[in-house]
């Protein structure tokens, strides 16, 4: 029996890719598998690129990966980073 996914694997949680192709960097989680649906295998989720909008399904276990994956709440800036991008500035107001 597959056990269900990760409390921190949820509709619309934030991913980014380590290693990117074709531009496409961040992610989101658009489904998950859901019994009753049956439209993505157990053990999978669906990730959508935020640049292309293209979906692709993948196993829960590669996303939790994190030499392929980085959870972006574990990405965001800490007081290591020397520099603040413009575009961190505004959504942090």
């Amino acid at each position: 029996m597959m056990r269900a996914p990760a409390p921190k694997i949820r509709v619309l949680s934030k991913w980014t890719a380590a290693q990117p192709q074709n531009r496409e960097k961040h992610f989101l989680v658009s489904q998950i598998h859901d019994p009753a649906k049956n439209q993505i295998p157990q053990g999978f989720v669906e990730i959508e690129a935020v640049l292309t909008k293209r979906r692709q399904a993948i196993a829960i276990h590669e996303l939790q990966n994190t030499q392929q994956w980085l959870d972006r709440k574990s990405t965001r800036l800490n007081s290591s980073h020397t520099v603040i991008s413009y575009a961190v500035f505004c959504l942090k107001k």
